[in-house]
């Protein structure tokens, strides 16, 4: 697929059941890492290894086409940090720095974003530092030590119309067993390389409690 439609991309979403009709941006459930939005990822393996373990759950395949779309994209940056912690609603209650409004804004005005993947493990790590177990500057390079590539976000129905189905991929029990096997491998050195991290920087930054304050 990628060899035939090379002025497009090829994205996919690893689905617990079956994606029907067309899709939207209220196809993924809250909480999600930035609001409504149909979540897509430009890795096959990471897209498999997220529903390898769910009988039944299948990897939908699709091009995508950007022309004509505006578009954001993020790194693994405090920018990205403080969007997953609004979008999940860790900062209700709390006064928005300029930064961050700054950012929302131009989240709003895009069509899609590009984003670092996050997983379980960070949200964990989002939430220590929420709780004032650790500094800003030790959860970003924690967050850093899990590479798992990149998602798509299509925050509007324009960016879905540029969505084109490809194909539905199913897994056999080896298959399954492979990506299972590396997503535990893949996990295990992500949680070593972020308790270096923590270890390293837990005397720098700053904690949540010194850098949002409530409201009133």
């Amino acid at each position: 697929y990628e060899d035939e439609k090379k002025s497009d991309l090829v994205l996919y979403q690893g689905a617990k059941g079956t994606i029907e009709g067309e899709v939207d941006t209220k196809h993924s459930l809250f909480p999600n890492d930035f609001g409504s939005g149909f979540y897509l990822g430009q890795a096959l393996a990471q897209a498999n290894s997220w529903v390898a373990g769910n009988k039944g759950s299948s990897t939908y395949c699709f091009y995508f086409n950007p022309q004509g779309l505006k578009s954001m994209e993020f790194d693994v940056d405090f920018a990205w940090m403080y969007a997953i912690l609004y979008f999940r609603r860790q900062l209700e209650g709390y006064e928005l720095p300029e930064s961050i409004r700054g950012t929302l804004d131009k989240i709003n005005e895009c069509d899609f974003l590009v984003a670092p993947v996050a997983d379980n493990q960070m949200y964990d790590t989002l939430e220590m530092f929420r709780n004032n177990l650790i500094s800003d500057v030790a959860c970003l390079h924690a967050l850093s030590a899990n590479n798992l590539g990149k998602q798509i976000v299509l925050k509007t129905e324009r960016a879905c119309a540029a969505l084109t189905p490809i194909a539905r991929l199913y897994l056999c029990q080896n298959e399954r067993e492979h990506y299972l096997q590396l997503k535990e491998k893949n996990g295990k050195e992500g949680r070593n390389k972020a308790s270096l991290s923590l270890s390293q920087y837990r005397k720098e930054g700053s904690l949540f409690h010194e850098l949002f304050k409530r409201k009133g």
